[in-house]
């Protein structure tokens, strides 16, 4: 996968900072992520038209810190993930 590619998709529902957390799920081919920010103003859902990466459901409660760590990266990475039965557990 293209880091630039993932920032984009990152950055479309960070919004400089006002939706920390989010959950993003695999549907029909795609990952979709619905957002909301802490005072419950801003509330959307974005689908990224790309081969999904996991399946199920993929929770990120600090994409600041998640921003940090893609910026000591090269451009092409490969996203892993440790499952449990019930779901996916951590990243890679």
């Amino acid at each position: 996968m293209e880091k630039s590619k993932l920032q984009s998709f990152i950055n479309r529902y960070y919004l400089a900072g006002n939706c920390e957390a989010v959950t993003l799920k695999e549907q029909d081919g795609a990952i979709g992520c619905e957002l909301i920010d802490m005072d419950q103003t801003i509330v959307g859902k974005i689908k990224w038209n790309t081969a999904p990466f996991m399946k199920g459901m993929l929770g990120i409660n600090h994409t600041g810190a998640l921003i940090k760590m893609l910026g000591a990266v090269n451009e092409n990475i490969t996203i892993e993930h440790c499952g449990i039965t019930n779901g996916i557990f951590s990243i890679l």
